[in-house]
């Protein structure tokens, strides 16, 4: 092969390009670091409804999420196409597989470290479920992450009671008490891939509800099972900024 045709490659694969670049760094900036069991992590997780809760103490070993689900620019600046019905820059992506996602995570992390963004011991992947509902909960034992009134949720959450049919920017509505947007509604969002006695499992797990679901639906508990191949415009997915595990 070419050196000129090597040189190609390597600048076509490296995260170089200004706009991009760009792109990397605001998504960095967007991390909120979770400590649980230091102030104001704590090391329980209040599950199910607030009605029947159960106390759960998750492994959970510190670890960094995105504010925001994953943007369109983003995605695109990552794997070079845009797969979303509802177009827009900062929307959200969707019409996202999960190895869409996996496959996301796995590109970014390269770029990321390439860029020296993060560290070559960091990164980037799906939350788990307990993580994402940890984060999704904010400290609460509520319905909500802001309580148990429905009636609220029109300022936390795009859903069947306001949602126009589209995809509006990420962030336009108010945050859980950690700084996290969309955690209800708005899109549904993979979370990490679970294993079975066969290898990798064909039934992933969506969180959080969407623009299609009522608000019963859109509760911190809330979660769905679906195809892994499943692609729809309501469903998407954040990431996750961890250590990587030792073997």
């Amino acid at each position: 092969m070419p050196a000129s045709f090597c040189l190609l490659l390597a600048l076509v694969a490296a995260p170089n390009d200004e706009a991009t670049l760009k792109t990397l760094t605001q998504f960095r900036s967007e991390f909120v670091a979770i400590t649980p069991g230091e102030d104001p992590f704590p090391r329980q997780m209040i599950a199910g409804s607030s009605q029947q809760p159960t106390v759960t103490t998750p492994a959970l070993k510190p670890f960094a999420i995105c504010k925001y689900e994953t943007t369109q620019e983003l995605y695109e600046a990552v794997i070079g196409g845009n797969p979303s019905r509802w177009k827009g820059p900062r929307n959200s992506v969707e019409m996202t597989s999960l190895a869409d996602a996996e496959e996301f995570c796995e590109k970014a992390t390269k770029l990321l470290r390439e860029a020296k963004l993060i560290d070559a011991d960091q990164e980037l992947r799906l939350p788990t479920d307990d993580e994402w509902e940890y984060c999704c909960r904010a400290g609460t034992g509520t319905t909500y992450s802001f309580g148990d009134d429905a009636k609220q949720l029109d300022d936390y959450a795009w859903y069947t009671g306001n949602a126009a049919g589209n995809d509006p920017p990420v962030g336009v509505k108010k945050p859980n008490t950690w700084g996290l947007y969309d955690m209800h509604g708005y899109i549904a969002e993979w979370t990490k891939r679970g294993t079975n006695e066969n290898g990798l499992n064909m039934t992933g797990h969506v969180r959080g509800g969407s623009w299609k679901s009522t608000a019963g639906d859109c509760v911190s508990a809330a979660a769905a099972k679906v195809s892994v191949t499943t692609k729809d415009d309501a469903i998407g997915f954040r990431c996750v900024l961890a250590k990587v595990p030792k073997p």
